[in-house]
């Protein structure tokens, strides 16, 4: 018996004492050290898998609208070929003058340097005026296209492959990160397991003016000058924050999961509105094997736009061969006019 209590004891203080050199293992630094470094972390960032979920309300005394967000963005800058795929589900619900609208859009876009393809898996709404749009996109679901590089604007060929000038303002912007306070640390809720990783987890407060500091700047080196008030205007939405947390990486000080939310009334409208969205992170500065897909179809958007017009006119053209004509829409009569002869010059 006095053995059992014997063992029982070292049992007891060998569970306290791995329970405190697992505490002291995990190392923690100062909050405002830790956000350093995470600022520092984001410029060092050239591989990401990230996922996003967010949530819209909005509402008046007669109108309401619901729609929900998520999304897959994979972004690969690692070689000298850049790639990016992105995956976006979009669906809800619009209530306006007693008339209900629904839909749902699920869309992958995927570019390999500057190949692009476009994957539609679906898209369809309750909304009426929509049915010629859907019964066009029909041949196109559930199928890899190819987007001609003719097709692609610009602005999206030059954020794949960006000049010199561009990848300069772009360092500059990097440097404005990590040099401006955009936010401070409220609460410290210790450190947390995310996606795998022990995390540092903030709630955070958005720094107002730093917020201001760093648009009017980013203005600049992007070459444009705000006024204050253009500033100030930009800055609000900071008003409208209600909830934001961090949780950095212990180890890497990446970001893998960070919380947003915002609620706003305008006061001339009478309009509420919330917003949710939540950011989880993997993956940083890992191969995340993007490739072109095996199969695809070459897509055409003048086809496409073509096709479209000739339904809608003829569509139009029925419903004109069907109406019955009335004093406002018949065709006028008119007799023939009686020729004027002019007058002899005398």
């Amino acid at each position: 018996m006095k053995n059992k209590r014997i063992i029982a004891k070292l049992i007891a203080l060998f569970g306290i004492s791995m329970f405190f050199l697992n505490a002291c293992a995990t190392k923690t630094e100062p909050a405002d050290v830790v956000i350093t470094k995470f600022k520092q972390a984001v410029k060092t960032i050239d591989a990401v898998d990230m996922k996003l979920e967010a949530s819209m309300t909005g509402k008046d005394e007669k109108d309401n609208i619901n729609f929900d967000l998520t999304g897959d963005v994979k972004l690969d800058r690692l070689s000298d070929v850049k790639k990016a795929d992105v995956t976006a589900k979009l669906g809800g619900s619009l209530l306006a003058a007693d008339k209900k609208m629904e839909g749902n859009i699920d869309l992958e876009i995927l570019t390999i340097g500057q190949e692009f393809y476009f994957f539609l898996n679906q898209f369809d709404t309750s909304d009426p005026q929509t049915e010629n749009i859907e019964k066009q996109l029909e041949p196109y679901i559930k199928k890899w296209e190819h987007l001609a590089s003719d097709f692609v604007p610009e602005s999206i060929k030059k954020w794949q492959e960006k000049d010199e000038a561009a990848l300069k303002r772009e360092e500059q912007l990097k440097d404005l990160f990590v040099n401006t306070t955009l936010f401070d640390v409220t609460k410290e809720y210790g450190i947390e397991k995310v996606e795998g990783n022990k995390a540092y987890h903030y709630a955070v407060k958005p720094n107002k003016e730093g917020v201001k500091e760093y648009i009017k700047k980013a203005a600049s080196i992007n070459g444009r000058e705000m006024t204050d008030q253009e500033v100030l205007d930009s800055a609000s939405f900071v008003d409208s924050i209600t909830n934001l947390e961090l949780w950095i990486g212990h180890d890497d000080y990446f970001l893998y999961k960070g919380v947003l939310e915002l609620s706003s009334k305008n006061p001339d409208s009478n309009v509420t509105s919330q917003i949710s969205i939540t950011y989880t992170g993997n993956s940083y500065n890992k191969d995340l094997k993007l490739k072109a897909p095996d199969k695809f179809e070459e897509f055409n958007p003048i086809s496409l736009i073509m096709s479209m017009q000739l339904e809608e006119g003829a569509t139009t053209g029925t419903a004109e061969e069907g109406a019955t004509p009335t004093e406002e829409n018949a065709t006028p009569t008119t007799e023939p006019e009686t020729p004027v002869t002019p007058a002899p010059v005398k």
